[in-house]
This record gives structure tokens, sequence and C-alpha cells, in this order.
């Protein structure tokens, strides 16, 4: 499994505020917490390391490649990670497979 991390992260809010500078980490295997406050900005890391929202700077690597980059595309990116959405509609006694059905496919999003 290849351990994402992140250098130099700049995330901004929509309206300008700057919620994290210069970040740097790797995400080990394993359970990870991210805790702060209201608006800190938890969410807005999260969706960066989806590659739902592009980094203000900095990079998010895979291992010894490049996934993500403020003007880069998504598409390693979307290759090498899969995000389970707090709100998933699913049983909770899905399997993983039966889950991993539920997220678009590659054609999918494509289309959106």
């Amino acid at each position: 499994m290849t351990t994402p991390t992140f250098r130099d992260l700049v995330l901004r809010a929509p309206d300008g505020r700057t919620l994290l500078e210069s970040a740097s980490d790797s995400l080990e295997p394993g359970f990870t917490g991210l805790v702060g406050a209201n608006g800190a900005g938890k969410s807005t890391l999260l969706h960066t390391l989806a590659g739902l929202l592009p980094p203000a700077s900095g990079v998010v690597c895979g291992g010894r490649v490049q996934l993500l980059a403020p003007q880069g595309p998504r598409q390693a990116l979307a290759a090498a990670l899969a995000t389970l959405p707090e709100l998933l509609h699913a049983a909770p006694s899905s399997t993983r497979r039966e889950v991993a059905r539920l997220l678009p496919r590659q054609a999918d999003a494509a289309l959106a």
C-alpha cells in the first residue's frame, strides 16, 4: 500500500482565509485522527487529499509519485485513492465489495 503524503500544502477557504499553511505530513497505514475547531479546515484537507478540491499550493504524493498539484490533473489521484464519504447510504452490514459497487466508476466520473 502506498502511503499518501503532502508537502508544503496550503489550503484556503472560499472566503480567502488561509486554513492550512505549508503543512507537510504522511498518513501511515492504520487509523489517523484529524481534530480541530469548527471551520479549521479538517474537511477541506480531506477533500483536497481526495482530489475534490485543489490546493492553493503544495503537492499530494503517493509514494514517490506526485498525485495532485494546484493546477495538475487529478486522474492519477483518482486512480490511487478511494474515499468513503461520511454520508454514504449503505447498510451497516455491507461488505467493502458491496460499498465499492456504490461508488462511481471511472466512466461514471468522466460523465459528470
